[in-house]
């Protein structure tokens, strides 16, 4: 493509994308991995591309369509905080669509929108909380355990198990106001990117009361957790096990990235006006739209 040679951008390969992912970092929905998955169930075509500086590479990218945005509302993967692999301190030209390039990556492109000109917004979970509010998360925590709850890794569930009860948690949570992934698409996706998986589930009374998925991308700067819509068992309210169970993923997360020496870089989602309750656990940042 004209543009993106004019812009110093050239064509690369799938193998180089990855070192600079594993190099520069990324999210989730840029990990090579999920990428080339959700590229294949959509038979797309990804074309790779790469800015060097004196003879190495100081960026890359990926498109499909001439968008980096390869959402697919069947699987469980959201693009609404896109990071891509750049070395620290790059300035460059963008030659490709998105209206939510990530704060992650503020500064680099000399073609984005001011914040203003952006409503989409992402929401990255505090690097901190009050004592005051550790102490009230914990309590909710502690009073589950001494009900009898037990927490779970939820890397020691079969697909199959992990499927049908997030399906039935969320149904519960959301009572039809927002559609479930089917189980094929939930279990594809698991079999084939099971080494991105991390989280815990809630247990009690015999049965799962909570469950997020939480999918893990690694990089040498940082650790990038991406948590999908999950579900829980509204009988249970009187517990807060959504509560407990958010709070138990972040601080085994921040756990996995101190024990690692890596920053952790945990995400919400995108914010909106009905989904207040997000500014209580996150920093509301505004993403990028970039002009081409």
């Amino acid at each position: 493509m004209l543009k993106t040679a004019i812009c110093g951008w050239h064509q690369c390969d799938a193998e180089t994308y990855r070192q600079a992912y594993d190099l520069f970092g990324g999210s989730v929905c840029t990990h090579p991995e999920v990428v080339c998955f959700l590229a294949a169930m959509q038979g797309k075509y990804l074309t790779w591309y790469s800015k060097k500086h004196n003879g190495k590479v100081i960026a890359v990218a990926y498109q499909a369509n001439n968008s980096l945005c390869i959402y697919d509302k069947k699987y469980p993967f959201v693009f609404e905080d896109i990071i891509l692999p750049f070395q620290p301190g790059v300035k460059c030209i963008l030659p490709f669509r998105t209206k939510k390039l990530s704060p992650v990556n503020k500064g680099t492109c000399w073609n984005v929108l001011p914040d203003m000109f952006n409503q989409h917004k992402a929401c990255h979970i505090k690097g901190s909380f009050s004592k005051k509010t550790a102490k009230k998360r914990n309590g909710e925590r502690n009073r589950f355990l001494r009900m009898g709850g037990e927490i779970i890794d939820i890397c020691t569930l079969p697909s199959d198990t992990i499927a049908d009860e997030y399906i039935r948690l969320f149904n519960l949570r959301w009572k039809g106001a927002i559609n479930c992934f089917k189980k094929e698409r939930l279990v594809e996706t698991l079999d084939t990117l099971r080494t991105l998986l991390f989280g815990y589930i809630l247990y009690i009374d015999g049965k799962i009361v909570a469950l997020d998925l939480i999918f893990k991308a690694e990089s040498k700067p940082w650790v990038y957790m991406d948590d999908i819509n999950g579900g829980y068992d509204p009988n249970y309210n009187h517990l807060s096990v959504g509560s407990v169970l958010l709070w138990e993923n972040i601080c085994r997360a921040k756990d996995y990235c101190n024990s690692n020496n890596k920053e952790l870089i945990f995400s919400l989602g995108s914010f909106r006006k009905e989904w207040d309750y997000k500014k209580a656990w996150c920093d509301i940042k505004p993403l990028g739209r970039v002009l081409i």
